[in-house]
């Protein structure tokens, strides 16, 4: 049993002072407390708003197997109500109220397109939301279809119009009911989309259909559970043939996604997770073929250009991460990210990973400029380097917060319009890689170092004359056609001079001297002490002095 939360409130409060809480029975979550975990609490009326409480407060003792948390915390008689809670909450309530608030402010907007409609009851008989944002551009009459077994209130609240030449988003959310940071995460990508000053959520919004389903467990957020339903299954391990009477909301979201996919209209499938040991905003992949693993990561590094908290280098597109996971001995291919790339060779389905803590480094972020044709063009890089360069970055020294999470969900939306070249204020052209084409080469660059391409027989031939095959590289990541690689033309040598390099290849090596150095700022040699060879790599007076130039 997982016993990682705590969230509760203090009332009647008759005395101010410094009180001092301590929970017990905790998991041994060390590690994120150690990393910057702080509780969080919120004061009615004075303090409405979540905040960490003092990190000089709180003490961490190990009883026995479990994890003992005391920390100190000023009461007033002034506030009708305090909450104290393990991190950053959002329940089943707030969902509800988040949405009812946006139902409210954009159904029957001119601009927005908003649709919120039921698909599901979850097993408790709680609801299951799915949301579909877009602009009312490209909009049909017709209205998506009724799925089998799903909508059940459909008579009373049809289904959203149908769109033409846009992309569709699926994000969910919530299916480990204790991570929180999906939530928040989640509503940055709402706040995004439904911005209405940005240039760029008007560009989203003309080229993307937005669908959310934003609390996959609901039962599991209702009851307080960690990672689990209310009838103990881990329910991101039943992507692969879900069923309505056991897992309704799972079988509802691949049931849409499914949909999508076969009228060719899905491009993207992201499932946003929190995560206790990895530190990091990242993704969790799928280990595919290299044109297809250059597209999966393409997204990823876009986001980590849009974001300063999502950390790209921190991604795991292996194979490995898709085997039995430690924590519920489970194979992940029942994950959602893996089931639907399986049943749909999408390559952008990602797992998105937040820790409760901290992370690492942080992204500097380009500034976002309206570039010309002409300034674009001169933004000329060598592309070799490629490869090796990185983003900027900074050192991670606080501990996230709300925000943090909700950061890299306002990023999602404009790291997607840079993936398709529509994005009216792109960080990109004032980036370190100045263009989309140059973070696909890097990308690709970068992929011919892993094993598991460098023994391709095609990639073999791209490496061994790197510098005369960018192009060939560049068709294949973009157009998946493989051109014939330029092959590097050994120089044959005249006989006379083969004769002499194969002479000088038999030739005994000169004995050599080593030299123990003992005063090294001495002016003569009277302090040089010299031993006859050991082996022949020995080092000279000569060798020492050079690799002190050096």
């Amino acid at each position: 049993m997982s016993r990682t939360w705590f969230y509760f409130r203090v009332t009647n409060i008759q005395k101010s002072g410094v009180y001092t809480f301590t929970i017990s029975n905790l998991n041994r979550q060390f590690k994120l407390f150690d990393s910057g975990l702080m509780p969080v609490y919120k004061s009615i009326p004075s303090s409405p708003e979540w905040q960490t409480i003092k990190p000089q407060t709180i003490l961490l003792r190990s009883v026995e197997k479990d994890l003992e948390v005391s920390f100190e915390h000023h009461l007033s008689t002034n506030d009708k109500e305090v909450y104290l809670a393990y991190t950053y909450p959002w329940s089943y309530t707030d969902d509800q109220e988040f949405l009812n608030k946006c139902e409210e402010q954009f159904t029957n907007d001119e601009e927005i397109y908003f649709h919120r409609e039921l698909i599901a009851y979850s097993r408790e008989n709680r609801r299951i939301e799915l949301i579909t944002i877009s602009s009312h551009a490209n909009k049909l009459d017709e209205r998506e279809p009724v799925l089998p077994e799903l909508f059940p209130l459909n008579n009373e609240i049809p289904r959203p119009f149908k769109f033409e030449n846009k992309k569709y988003v699926f994000i969910s959310a919530r299916v480990h009911p204790g991570e929180t940071a999906a939530s928040y995460t989640f509503k940055g990508v709402m706040d995004f989309v439904l911005d209405k000053q940005d240039a760029r959520s008007k560009a989203f919004r003309e080229n993307f259909v937005l669908v959310l389903l934003p609390m996959l467990n609901p039962d599991g957020v209702s009851r307080g559970h960690y990672r689990m339903d209310t009838h103990g299954l881990n329910l991101n391990r039943f992507y692969i043939n879900p069923t309505l009477e056991q897992h309704p909301t799972i079988y509802a979201a691949k049931q849409v996604m499914m949909d999508l996919h076969n009228r060719n209209l899905l491009f993207l499938y992201c499932d946003l997770h929190a995560h206790a040991n990895q530190k990091g905003i990242f993704f969790y992949g799928n280990s595919m073929e290299f044109t297809d693993q250059v597209e999966g990561r393409l997204f990823a590094k876009l986001l980590s250009l849009n974001s300063e908290y999502f950390e790209y280098e921190k991604c795991d597109f292996s194979e490995t991460n898709t085997s039995v996971d430690k924590g519920d001995g489970k194979d992940k291919q029942g994950a959602g990210r893996v089931a639907i790339y399986q049943a749909t060779k999408l390559p952008r389905c990602y797992t998105l990973e937040c820790n409760y803590a901290a992370g690492k480094t942080r992204n500097i972020l380009a500034s976002k400029q309206i570039f010309t044709e002409e300034q674009k063009t001169n933004n000329i890089i060598d592309e070799l380097k490629l490869g090796e360069m990185k983003g900027d970055k900074k050192e991670c020294l606080d501990p996230y917060t709300s925000y943090s999470f909700e950061e890299v969900g306002l990023g999602i939306g404009p790291a997607l319009l840079d993936m398709i070249g529509k994005n009216p204020e792109s960080r990109l052209p004032n980036g370190p890689y100045k263009s989309l084409e140059n973070v696909k080469l890097h990308i690709g660059l970068s992929l011919l170092k892993e094993l598991r391409f460098r023994l391709d027989a095609f990639i073999k031939k791209i490496n061994r004359d790197l510098a005369n095959n960018i192009e060939v590289l560049k068709t294949f990541i973009n157009q998946g056609i493989q051109v014939e690689p330029a092959v590097k033309v050994k120089k044959e040598l005249p006989i006379k001079e083969k004769r002499k390099s194969l002479a000088s290849r038999n030739k005994k090596p000169a004995d050599k001297k080593f030299v123990i150095v003992l005063d090294k700022d001495s002016k003569n040699n009277e302090n040089e002490a010299n031993i006859e060879q050991v082996n022949d790599n020995s080092t000279t007076v000569e060798d020492v002095k050079e690799n002190e130039e050096n």
